[in-house]
């Protein structure tokens, strides 16, 4: 196959020319390629072509693993560019052996026409024990996720097993003692809502304690859904320390702030909450200057029923993923805040490095030939009501996919 005339997003540079792949591997990035005999060429005109989208924060709709939400999660990670996801394992079944993944990851092969990689998360047998997490990562996980509030003795001998295996390592930092049944970011907006908040501390106090953990053991680890300043200034200096240290911050939390909780908008309920907009203003500074590893949708969608109550009884969440690629062409390059090139380094290339998947992430010869059509000419506000994005208006969208 032969993609003629794109604009090719590679890391460092957006090249003008031709792309050519066979047998689902580029093999030839040059100007001008000529045509084989009978082999198929796509037309790109200008338009851009860059590596699939790699999210490594994905649930499904209301937690709930059946068929239906497989196959629409899977229609909306590509409408939004993402080619490869990482599911978090907050579902039921709970992955408790190596048999239920085999089962699972069969059944996401069969459901799903892109990636979907699984991380494990039932690491406890009960509260003063651990599953068998060699035996999980032996079976098939594609990575270990935890919470950070757990027992300590646990979590330093998962920090153990993680080193000796291997594998990519996630965390949630979040003190839930702290943040007992807060609902939206501690702050001016929570408290004219008469809304219980969530403090920052109970992220801050447990991002401190992951890293010292991270640096004791040298073990490799990313902090998921980063979403203080604080914490990222201790991510940033434990890095200098160890280097195998990466952050992740969620889309919604560099596009809105807790303002949009007012009216009591449940669509705005995510965990963690949004911050206020002076924080969010320098999430975006971080980004600019390259202070941030990766971005995710932090996709987790949940049905009307669980969104249109009162909202301390609302579930926490966000329908996002459809959007991601749009958002972030939008808001931060067409705006000319970041390069293209440095978003496609945080969406595609290093989360891939981060879970090994050595075969894809950019656009180079002989990397894996997952590639997105992106028109930059296409306009189109968003009319679903059941989503923060609601009215927004998007300059790009993604014409096609390629895997």
């Amino acid at each position: 196959m032969l993609f003629k005339n794109a604009k090719i997003v590679k890391e460092s540079e957006i090249f003008e020319g031709d792309l050519r792949v066979e047998d689902g591997v580029i093999k030839e990035i040059s100007n001008a390629l000529i045509p084989h005999e009978s082999e198929k060429v796509v037309e790109v005109d200008s338009r851009y072509l860059l590596p699939g989208l790699i999210d490594l924060n994905v649930r499904v709709t209301d937690d709930n693993l059946s068929e239906t939400n497989l196959k629409t999660l899977s229609s909306e990670a590509k409408r939004g560019g993402v080619t490869t996801l990482l599911l978090m394992p907050n579902f039921s079944p709970e992955i408790t052996d190596g048999t239920i993944l085999q089962i699972l990851k069969q059944r996401l092969k069969n459901s799903s026409d892109i990636e979907i990689l699984v991380s494990a998360f039932s690491l406890l047998r009960d509260k003063e024990r651990l599953n068998n997490i060699a035996k999980l990562i032996n079976f098939g996980a594609d990575a270990i996720y935890a919470h950070s509030d757990i027992n300590g003795h646990l979590l330093n001998k998962i920090f153990e097993y993680i080193k000796f295996k291997k594998s990519p390592f996630f965390i949630y930092c979040e003190n839930f003692d702290i943040s007992e049944n807060g609902v939206m970011s501690e702050g001016e907006v929570a408290f004219k809502l008469g809304l219980p908040g969530i403090s920052e501390i109970s992220q801050i106090s447990e991002v401190a304690k992951v890293l010292q953990m991270a640096i004791f053991h040298k073990t490799a680890v990313q902090l998921k859904t980063i979403s203080t300043i604080k914490s990222f200034e201790l991510i940033k200096r434990a890095k200098e320390e160890f280097g195998n240290i990466y952050s992740e911050i969620a889309l919604h939390s560099l596009l809105f702030d807790d303002k949009k909780c007012e009216g009591y908008n449940t669509y705005a309920k995510t965990r963690p909450p949004l911050r206020e907009e002076r924080i969010k203003e320098k999430f975006v500074k971080l980004l600019q200057n390259s202070e941030i590893d990766t971005i995710t949708s932090a996709h987790s969608p949940k049905s009307i029923i669980y969104k249109d109550v009162p909202f301390e009884e609302a579930r926490f969440g966000i329908d996002s993923i459809r959007y991601f690629l749009q958002s972030l062409y939008s808001d931060f390059v067409k705006s000319g805040i970041i390069s293209f090139s440095d978003i496609i380094n945080m969406v595609s290339k290093k989360p891939a490095m981060i879970m090994g998947l050595n075969d894809r992430g950019e656009i180079e010869i002989g990397k894996r030939a997952d590639l997105v059509i992106f028109n930059q000419n296409k306009e189109f506000e968003c009319k679903n009501t059941n989503t923060l994005f609601c009215n927004k208006k998007f300059y790009g969208d993604v014409e096609e996919i390629y895997i």
